[in-house]
């Protein structure tokens, strides 16, 4: 598989990125301090009435945080 890829280009429109700069990209410190609450919601997998009913109820108060598969394996991934 690497002498296959070895050849390749990257494709215009791609940056790359070099180790040392990733920090750069990935650590964005935010202060939410303000917030009541700090909510994660992780693999929706698809599943949007569960998630719409949850959400029915937001409170702007609280700071939402999405992690994980929005879609895969649940029944709505439309």
């Amino acid at each position: 598989m690497y002498a296959q890829l070895a050849d390749n280009k990257v494709p215009s429109g791609i940056t790359v990125i070099k180790p040392e700069d990733l920090a750069q990209i990935w650590y964005k410190p935010r202060d939410l301090s303000a917030y009541k609450k700090v909510i994660h919601i992780g693999d929706i997998h698809g599943c949007y009435k569960p998630l719409k009913e949850y959400l029915e109820e937001i409170n702007p108060q609280n700071y939402y945080i999405f992690l994980g598969d929005y879609i895969d394996r649940g029944s709505e991934n439309a």
